[in-house]
């Protein structure tokens, strides 16, 4: 099913992460905002005026149509899987560190074994 204008709105507004944002750059409340998205309303010729000023990346013939490419330049992803693949990497990267940091912990206790000169030169 094609996407209506109201609903390439929403996309719009997620790319901006927060609807306050969109809608100050676009001279609407963030009420009206989320008025049109859930009514499925239609956009007044002013409002997309200001849209393709506030947005030169976008593509107004997507915006008004659905065809082609949306011009936004983050990830095709809705933001909520963003956010959850930053989280798993930032997970995984601790994991990581805190895997290194027992190797670190480990190589320290053998050189002080076996090469208690080396130990005390680099103060381990």
């Amino acid at each position: 099913m094609k996407q209506t204008i109201a609903q390439r709105l929403k996309i719009l507004a997620e790319y901006e992460v927060k609807q306050i944002k969109l809608a100050q750059k676009i001279d609407l409340t963030p009420q009206a905002i989320s008025k049109t998205i859930s009514e499925d309303r239609m956009i007044r010729s002013d409002t997309l005026e200001n849209i393709a000023r506030a947005y030169p990346e976008l593509n107004m013939r997507w915006f008004l149509t659905g065809e082609g490419e949306s011009g936004l330049d983050r990830s095709a992803k809705p933001l909520t899987e963003q956010k959850n693949d930053l989280t798993k990497e930032l997970e995984l990267k601790t994991k990581v560190i805190g895997l290194l940091e027992g190797e670190i912990r480990y190589l320290k206790f053998l050189v002080k074994k076996h090469c208690k000169e080396l130990a005390e030169r680099f103060e381990l």
